[in-house]
């Protein structure tokens, strides 16, 4: 699994936008809109911890990410 994949399918579960999250985690909507795009692979640790949190996810998640 990717890292969009779980953003995009936390985000169908709360039923939130990329911007909302984008307003939640402070996270500059077009990083996170890279993320979506396919533009981008990975954010800096300090972003996918605003992200997650926003999200409310457990940091294990990561060890779900296929990083190639």
């Amino acid at each position: 699994m990717r890292l969009k994949d779980i953003i995009s399918k936390r985000l169908t579960e709360l039923g939130m936008s990329y911007y909302q999250l984008s307003r939640l985690s402070g996270v500059h909507p077009n990083t996170l809109y890279s993320i979506k795009n396919g533009r981008r692979q990975e954010l800096t640790l300090k972003h996918t911890v605003k992200v997650f949190s926003a999200l409310e996810l457990d940091l294990n998640e990561l060890n779900k990410i296929d990083w190639r």
